[in-house]
């Protein structure tokens, strides 16, 4: 349980781990606490994951591959035109 004053933001960070592949997109559901009586907050948010750290270099890899393929296609052409 965790305090927060009126006027103040206060992050709280959590972790779902780091194995798998996360993309795609998420739903998150809140689920607070407030008040002397007790009163209860809910409140959901859509959001998308991508793993651009962790699963980045595949993508650049891959453009890398595409961009190869179109350049040796064109010189491969020229080459055997002439």
């Amino acid at each position: 349980m965790r305090n927060v004053l009126p006027g103040v933001v206060r992050k709280m960070g959590t972790s779902v781990g780091d194995s798998g592949f996360w993309l795609g997109r998420y739903t998150v559901y809140l689920r607070a606490k407030y008040g002397d009586a007790g009163q209860e907050l809910y409140s959901q948010e859509k959001l998308w994951v991508v793993p651009w750290r962790t699963q980045g270099w595949k993508l650049l890899l891959g453009l890398g591959l595409v961009v190869w393929v179109i350049v040796a296609r064109r010189r491969f052409r020229a080459f055997w035109i002439s």
